[in-house]
């Protein structure tokens, strides 16, 4: 697979770049690949998803834990530390797991149209950008237009063909842009 991500936080981050990446790419699609990546940084966006995954993981928690108290006569339990609540446990942290997907890869879908934007803001190609996305989504077997329901459901990035129209509607504003 081609990629690329923003990793670490503070004086470790770091953004790494597969060496497919570097093999198969022109040097103008390695830009705005890298130009995604820097926007990820500029805009936060590791951090802002490590706040959101903290407090989703700790609301889930604390749902969990007071379903648990709630339901020990129910379910026959000693007490909420009863290792038999562990299966309704797991039962409850997955569904509250599948009913916050959606929002999760909406909000991840949004960080990466920012993304995009900046990429195409500071490289000002197009071009590059849709034949990045085209040759992305070749390589590593995405998808171009997937069902509505899939991708609201699971998508973590907007598909191909959105990412596409993005880049030549930009094209389209440097187009009629003045010098």
């Amino acid at each position: 697979m081609a990629n690329a991500a923003v990793v670490g936080l503070g004086g470790t981050r770091r953004i790494l770049v597969s060496d497919t990446l570097l093999r198969e790419f022109p040097i103008e699609e390695v830009e705005v690949v890298l130009a995604h990546e820097l926007g990820h940084h500029a805009r936060g966006h590791l951090a802002k998803g490590l706040l959101l995954q903290s407090g989703l993981i700790l609301a889930a928690l604390w749902v969990a834990g007071h379903a648990l108290q709630a339901t020990v006569g129910v379910l026959g339990l000693a007490g909420p530390a009863d290792p038999a609540g562990l299966p309704f446990l797991i039962l409850l942290l997955t569904a509250v797991g599948l009913l916050t997907t959606p929002f999760v890869a909406a909000w991840s879908r949004r960080l990466e149209r920012e993304a995009d934007q900046v990429s195409l803001d500071v490289t000002r190609t197009p071009d590059a950008f849709i034949a990045a996305m085209e040759r992305l989504g070749r390589l590593n077997l995405a998808e171009r237009r997937p069902g509505r329901l899939r991708e609201f459901l699971f998508a973590t990035h907007p598909s191909i063909e959105a990412r596409i129209a993005a880049g030549r509607a930009a094209g389209g504003r440097l187009a009629s842009a003045p010098s």
